[in-house]
């Protein structure tokens, strides 16, 4: 399987072209330079002291396999709606292809049917105000879209595959005390040794952000939310865009967006943070409203990503 994605995104990058833009280059600290797939790279997913999800568990979540300018890294998105998957704007900022996963429990068995899409930059959105070099508070505005440019209700006819609501009826709650559960492939303990062939999850509850602000030191704003990872059960080393989700009256919702970890590890017991869905209805509502033009040709800073930022470079075979 780890070949055929690396040959696969050799041939993306010919066509779409190698992307170094210096922004991307000069990251503060997020990932290292590492793309093997199963080293401990905190470039790869992670949940920490987590369970196997059973299939059909989290039908709303995307294994998303990218390729940048450091190499291949691995994250997590939630499927909105059959056209559209939320994730970190810190997976996808200086992203120029990916290919995205639905339905996956075991992600190198073909046993179970699951749908695969590829896609590239121009169908990459990271909210305006998510800055990578923003050294103060690199995680602010941490979201992003992924326009499925070849989904649609079909994908629902798969019975591994399903969307999740938005809090659009959640507005104004805080969590505090509800839990809520997060899925994503990757190690599960500390050091972390190799991703994960299944999937797994963890429950966790939501605490108050004042309390998460003991640890973050202030930077748990009203549009973060976090939850307790006591026992060393969390998401955690690059653990990005995984959805955290919570369920009541059979209707599961997604509340917010891997963001953080922790740099002294996953299973310390530090808070895990996520971007707080509910800030950010309008701006979902906004981007997915239509579908984003062609972008091929826009230039602009990797940084703001309303378009691709950097002239492709020619291969020659």
């Amino acid at each position: 399987m780890q070949i055929i994605l690396i040959l696969t995104f050799t041939l993306i990058s010919i066509v779409h072209g190698n992307q170094k833009p210096p922004a991307c280059l000069m990251r503060p600290g997020i990932f290292n330079t590492n793309s093997n797939l199963n080293t401990n790279s905190d470039r790869n997913s992670r949940i920490a002291g987590g369970e196997v999800a059973a299939q059909g568990q989290f039908p709303w979540h995307v294994h998303m396999v990218l390729h940048d300018d450091l190499g291949l890294k691995i994250c997590s998105g939630g499927l909105i709606n059959p056209k559209w998957v939320l994730t970190s704007g810190t997976c996808i900022v200086c992203a120029s292809s990916a290919i995205l996963y639905l339905g996956v429990v075991d992600r190198l068995s073909f046993d179970v049917p699951w749908m695969t899409h590829v896609t590239n930059y121009d169908h990459f959105i990271v909210h305006e105000g998510y800055d990578i070099m923003n050294y103060e508070d690199p995680f602010a505005d941490n979201i992003g879209l992924v326009f499925l440019q070849h989904g649609g209700e079909f994908l629902l006819e798969n019975v591994n595959i399903n969307v999740i609501s938005l809090p659009i009826d959640y507005v104004g709650q805080d969590f505090v005390g509800i839990p809520a559960s997060a899925a994503g492939f990757g190690a599960k303990d500390d050091p972390p040794t190799h991703s994960s062939q299944y999937l797994n999850y963890v429950v966790m509850n939501v605490i108050n952000n004042a309390e998460c602000n003991e640890t973050y030191g202030g930077m748990m704003t009203e549009s973060k939310l976090c939850t307790n990872t006591a026992g060393g059960t969390s998401t955690c080393h690059g653990d990005f865009g995984a959805p955290l989700s919570i369920s009541s009256n059979n209707e599961n919702t997604i509340i917010g967006v891997g963001s953080l970890r922790y740099f002294n590890g996953c299973t310390v017991n530090a808070p895990a943070v996520f971007t707080r869905v509910t800030a950010y209805l309008d701006w979902i509502q906004e981007k997915t409203s239509e579908e984003p033009e062609d972008m091929t040709n826009c230039t602009c800073d990797c940084i703001c990503h309303t378009c691709p930022s950097i002239e492709s470079s020619k291969v020659e075979l």
